[in-house]
């Protein structure tokens, strides 16, 4: 290949193309061109992180990444291990059943502290999020913190819970998410004949120890999406 004079294509003293102010590594796969330069933030203001902000005279770039950590879930079951259904008469059933024990069995859970319970989600409901939506079972702890195997000032009695709930697999059912409402809204909803679905925005990785750049921003598109889904629904 032929190469370009310095006159002809005008690099900046930082290796950057003059105009743009912005070198090759800066710049990203897919670009987003705006008519006017005031409409670039608009566009910026979604992604999950903003990396680079360049401006020279009326050209302006922001370089960032979208999706990075956040998915949204809508959860097959709520898996407690709060104790709460075990107040109520229910008793699982079918396939809620083979998959209780086989967590207990794993888990080995109901010796030392919880005696878990199982509630499915509205099949009807269920069957309209699955485009962009992962599935999974969703763990219902009693707190936040120790509860769900975070680590502040107090040692955890079981600090390996993190590990021994998230190995559990049984079929094409996987944990997917902790959390401290869905097995009592499925399962008291259900008692109650509703049709209930819980919806979440993973937005900290509790694996890779990573946590959303812009969590609320998630939320918002999920909200707006699941709205969406749900205006479609017929009644």
């Amino acid at each position: 290949m032929q190469r370009i004079e310095e006159s002809e294509l005008i690099i900046n003293s930082r290796g950057a193309i003059y105009h743009l102010d912005l070198r090759p590594d800066e710049l990203a796969h897919k670009i987003f061109l705006v008519g006017d330069p005031g409409r670039v933030s608009v566009v910026s203001k979604y992604f999950d992180r903003i990396e680079i902000k360049q401006q020279h005279r009326e050209f302006i770039s922001h370089t960032g990444l979208i999706g990075s950590v956040d998915s949204f879930v809508a959860s097959t079951h709520g898996l407690g291990i709060d104790n709460l259904l075990n107040f109520y008469r229910m008793e699982p059933r079918g396939a809620e059943q083979e998959i209780l024990q086989a967590f207990v069995t794993h888990t080995q859970l109901h010796q030392q502290f919880a005696n878990p319970a199982i509630a499915s989600a509205s099949g009807f409901l269920l069957k309209h999020f699955t485009n962009g939506y992962h599935t999974g079972i969703t763990i219902t702890c009693p707190g936040f913190y120790g509860p769900q195997g975070r680590i502040l000032r107090l040692g955890l009695k079981h600090p390996d819970l993190i590990e021994r709930l998230t190995s559990f697999n049984f079929g094409p059912y996987r944990i997917s998410n902790f959390e401290m409402e869905t097995s009592a809204i499925y399962g008291l909803g259900s008692m109650l004949g509703h049709q209930c679905l819980s919806l979440n925005v993973i937005v900290a990785n509790r694996i890779s120890k990573t946590f959303s750049a812009n969590g609320l921003l998630a939320i918002e598109r999920m909200i707006e999406k699941s709205i969406e889904i749900i205006r479609s629904i017929p009644h």
